[in-house]
């Protein structure tokens, strides 16, 4: 029953996609890609001026991009794991603690969908806003991280307060860095170069959450989960 649940709950991301795709198709170019399309240059040639002229702006949305997805795929992946924590470890694999485990992942879950509302209603178009939305996120959840490996014993032995700490980062995640490793490359890079711009910065992105798929277990089983939310 449990591989029937997953699959289809994975199933249901593709529908936003393929809802959304016929709209997608309507759009047309907007003016300044179209402008820029009218003076191709050699591909040589263009990689290093977009290298040369956004080369510390690229280096700053690909790594905030990399280390951002190492922790939130990191949480995301593991995140059952970690609430699992609250309960007994003697009922960690019965049905009644499977219950649990799952509405505690998604109370923790809900916590953080309100973070994308917040950063809807705040990001704007302004690239100053974007900045700062994006330093309150990742700082935000620095301390949320940092009291929960410094206090981690005390915080695991009340659930409540455990839940909503955790769920925190969430909504912070969402409000800040989630929102804006997307929306500050397609606002900073000029329309010549802000499709491979972006997609080198979303590509970073991917490998910080490869690199935690293959490190979070290892380092939980290994230094405890105290350690994982201090680094």
């Amino acid at each position: 029953a449990l591989d029937v649940v997953w699959r289809a709950v994975l199933a249901c991301g593709a529908l936003p996609f393929v809802l959304t795709a016929p709209l997608r198709w309507r759009l047309s170019d907007g003016l300044e890609y179209a402008a820029a399309r009218k003076q191709l240059r050699p591909v040589r040639e263009w990689a290093r001026d977009a290298l040369v002229v956004h080369g510390r702006a690229l280096l700053g949305t690909a790594g905030s991009w990399f280390l951002f997805d190492i922790v939130f795929y990191g949480n995301g992946l593991f995140q059952a794991d970690f609430v699992e924590l609250l309960g007994p470890s003697a009922e960690a694999h019965t049905r009644g603690g499977l219950e649990r485990t799952t509405l505690a992942s998604l109370f923790v879950s809900l916590l953080g969908l309100p973070g994308y509302w917040a950063a809807i209603a705040c990001i704007g178009d302004s690239l100053e806003r974007q900045r700062n939305i994006q330093a309150l996120g990742f700082g935000a959840c620095a301390l949320l991280y940092g009291g929960m490996a410094r206090w981690f014993d005390q915080i695991r032995t009340r659930p409540a307060l455990f839940v909503c700490v955790y769920g925190a980062s969430f909504f912070f995640s969402n409000f800040g860095p989630n929102c804006t490793t997307f929306t500050l490359p397609a606002c900073y890079y000029p329309a010549k170069h802000r499709a491979v711009c972006h997609g080198l910065s979303a590509a970073a992105g991917k490998a910080g959450a490869l690199v935690a798929a293959v490190i979070f277990r290892p380092l939980v089983d290994g230094v405890g989960p105290a350690p994982v939310f201090a680094m």
